[in-house]
């Protein structure tokens, strides 16, 4: 597998790791009372899925894996989406 698709399916595998700890916590904090967390929460979910939106099509369901590497390559403006959306 191509060292790039390697480093690509770890960033996406990280993405979707961030993506449920935040329905996790918005979850618990709404469980405690605490409702402005849970919209927080959901809404730098939105942007994760966002990306998963622009690189295959589908916001919860995505299909990105594949023997010996990926379907698609990240497109350059989801790159800058995912730094920008960092800082």
């Amino acid at each position: 597998m191509p060292r790039r698709a390697r480093y690509i399916r770890s960033i996406l595998a990280e993405l979707q790791r961030i993506a449920s700890h935040l329905v996790w916590l918005g979850s618990h904090a709404m469980d405690i009372g605490a409702v402005t967390v849970f919209l927080y929460c959901l809404r730098e979910r939105e942007l994760v899925l966002d990306l998963f939106e622009e690189y295959c099509g589908a916001r919860l369901t995505y299909n990105s894996m594949r023997v010996g590497g990926l379907p698609l390559d990240i497109p350059p403006a989801g790159i800058a989406r995912c730094c920008s959306s960092a800082t």
